[in-house]
């Protein structure tokens, strides 16, 4: 057909100005989990790629801006469904606040299942979607004071 095939930039050295990545790279243990891994236990290209995503991580630590004045507190809800249900297995539907079906998932009833939502609510942006939501039986989009809401959920 005469296209090209767009080459992964992590596959490359072209997502980063800086010096390309060795012919030869040697795992570090602290680029292992912590533990000393023998040559023969890994191939180059798996050894390049590693250096590249931390070369590629260096690059976004520096590229993150701090602010003075702001302090972030991530809550969250956490349901441990495990198999605490083994007869039931429900359907999870990820809902964004614009409505937006991010996903479909079965909830199967086994270990570290789990439900995380946030510990708020958010308003939803597009009320028809809501509406055909709500008719739909969805649990987590709600009226409040004449709005949809949806409390955002999703799987572990």
């Amino acid at each position: 057909s005469g296209g090209h095939a767009m080459e992964d930039p992590l596959l490359t050295d072209s997502f980063s100005g800086r010096a390309e990545t060795p012919r030869h790279a040697t795992l570090q243990e602290s680029q292992t989990g912590g533990k000393k891994v023998e040559e023969k236990f890994y191939d180059q290209e798996v050894a390049k790629l590693v250096l590249r995503l931390e070369r590629k991580d260096r690059t976004d630590i520096e590229n993150v801006k701090m602010f003075t004045g702001f302090t972030e507190n991530a809550y969250r809800f956490f349901f441990a469904y495990e198999d605490n249900f083994p007869d039931v297995a429900p359907e999870l539907r990820v809902i964004l606040p614009s409505g937006k079906k991010e996903n479909d998932k079965i909830l199967e009833p086994k270990k570290e299942a789990a439900i995380i939502a946030y510990t708020y609510s958010q308003k939803m942006t597009d009320k028809k979607a809501a509406e055909v939501l709500q008719s739909q039986g969805s649990f987590f989009v709600f009226q409040k004071n004449g709005d949809p809401y949806v409390m955002q959920t999703w799987p572990n």
